[in-house]
């Protein structure tokens, strides 16, 4: 492990690095328990989207966010809402982020992703157990993005220490897009590309970074994502 990382984290409000480098023991139980190029659009139930009305920023009911569907089915409304919004000429509507989430893995070993991986690299950083976390896979697949945006109303006041990420896409290619653009400010960004067994993690307790991903192009972009 990199001493240097914590100290970073804590100045910068965010850090980037590859987990075999890190931890080689860790990177070895994501290999395990999400095998490389073991995830599928298929396995993705839930839609997530937010459509603002520009002139009162509104939600707008017609477009709501879809959970329990059949992924084909969700993949038209995502088309749909795409659509919509990139042909609104009165820009009457705003489109800030859609992307896929669910958690298609089996709890009932007695291995998790919470225990192998998450737990370890959290108590590294803030010296505590992790005894809780908000964790799902999230899938960006063509047309997926998050606009540039800070956690919380102006700034988090929420009990989170952390969000931290890690990647589990195989078919990234510079000029596909997927990649997380951090910030503290809006400038000086770090850009991190979506591979497999790349890891970012920004920090609430000091900090509230800017972040966005980039608009996605022609593959799918798996993320592990954890707020602790």
């Amino acid at each position: 492990m990199e001493p240097f990382l914590k100290k970073q984290l804590f100045e910068t409000g965010y850090i980037s690095f590859k987990l075999k480098e890190f931890d080689e023991k860790i990177y070895n139980s994501l290999k395990v328990l999400f095998p490389p190029g073991s995830l599928n659009p298929k396995q993705f139930n839930n839609l997530k989207a937010s459509i603002i009305k520009r002139k009162n920023n509104d939600i707008d009911p017609k477009w709501p966010n879809v959970s329990n569907g059949k992924f084909e089915e969700l993949e038209e409304i995502k088309k749909e809402i795409i659509k919509n919004c990139n042909n609104d000429l009165n820009n009457s509507y705003g489109l800030d982020q859609i992307w896929y989430f669910d958690w298609p893995y089996d709890s009932k070993c007695s291995k998790t992703p919470h225990s192998e991986i998450l737990n370890p690299i959290f108590k590294y950083f803030y010296d505590v157990e992790c005894a809780a976390a908000n964790s799902q896979i999230t899938m960006y697949n063509d047309g997926c993005f998050l606009i540039n945006h800070r956690d919380g109303d102006g700034g988090y006041t929420g009990d989170r220490k952390c969000a931290i990420l890690i990647y589990l896409s195989t078919d990234y290619e510079t000029g596909k897009g997927g990649e997380m653009v951090l910030s503290k400010d809006k400038n000086n960004e770090e850009w991190i590309e979506p591979i497999y067994g790349n890891v970012a993690i920004f920090d609430f307790t000091k900090h509230n970074i800017w972040h966005r991903v980039e608009k996605i192009t022609g593959y799918n972009r798996y993320c592990y994502i954890n707020f602790c």
